[in-house]
């Protein structure tokens, strides 16, 4: 079980690395290689790094762009490019997609368009992007293994 507490905030790749860290270490480095293709294959440099403050552990994740970004991603787009990304992930999870639906729907509720119309900023970019579709392949895995 993982409880989130967000009065801090929060974002998707801390998400994904808790879920990580759920995982067997052999599966942990076998999410990591794929995320790292992935990434490579959207122009992001991706790393799974191990973190150790006070006494706490656990993983996190780096994503950095290798090239400048469009401002703006819209819907068919972004859903174009998660699609991509799940491929490359061998994943076929539909968690990712409804996570994007999600965003997109409040988004268009927020500004008073259908979702179809709305552009993203941040959650629209590849590393944003990549940490939903990750999101969705972690999760089948925990599925598979009993925990979801």
């Amino acid at each position: 079980m993982i409880f989130i507490d967000a009065r801090e905030g929060l974002s998707g790749d801390m998400v994904l690395s808790s879920m990580i860290g759920l995982l067997e270490k052999s599966m942990q480095d076998v999410v990591s290689n794929r995320l790292y293709r992935a990434a490579h294959q959207h122009g992001l440099d991706f790393h799974l790094v191990e973190i150790a403050d006070g006494g706490d552990s656990g993983l996190g994740i780096t994503c950095v762009e290798k090239m400048p970004v469009e401002a703006h991603t819209y819907y068919s787009d972004a859903f174009s490019k998660l699609d991509s990304m799940q491929k490359l992930l061998g994943s076929e999870d539909r968690t990712c997609r409804k996570i994007l639906e999600t965003i997109f729907e409040a988004e268009g509720e927020a500004h008073g368009l259908p979702p179809q119309e709305v552009h993203l900023h941040e959650i629209g970019r590849s590393q944003a992007l990549l940490n939903i579709a990750g999101i969705g392949l972690v999760h089948s895995l925990l599925v598979v293994a009993g925990c979801g």
